[in-house]
């Protein structure tokens, strides 16, 4: 996290997102949103399927950030070619 913290002042994002769609690592949230607040950048949490939030085997920190989005399911098959 100390390697995170130090990269906002030097590239001045004006958005910080945290969280993956399709992988359901569990991501120190409160903390990427004061590195956020610090940068004076927006704070996006970006959810595993919505499923493993509702069973509450994942957290769920949407009063943390200022924008959350999340999957309902997960196509299953090639999404990109490249």
């Amino acid at each position: 996290m100390d390697e995170v913290a130090k990269k906002p002042a030097s590239t001045k994002p004006r958005l910080i997102i945290v969280g993956a769609s399709a992988y359901s690592r569990f991501y120190e949230f409160d903390k990427f949103r004061e590195i956020a607040d610090e940068a004076g950048a927006i704070s996006m949490g970006r959810y595993c399927p919505s499923g493993l939030i509702a069973a509450g085997v994942h957290p769920f920190a949407d009063s943390v950030h200022d924008v959350v989005t999340t999957t309902t399911y997960k196509p299953r098959g090639v999404r990109a070619v490249g």
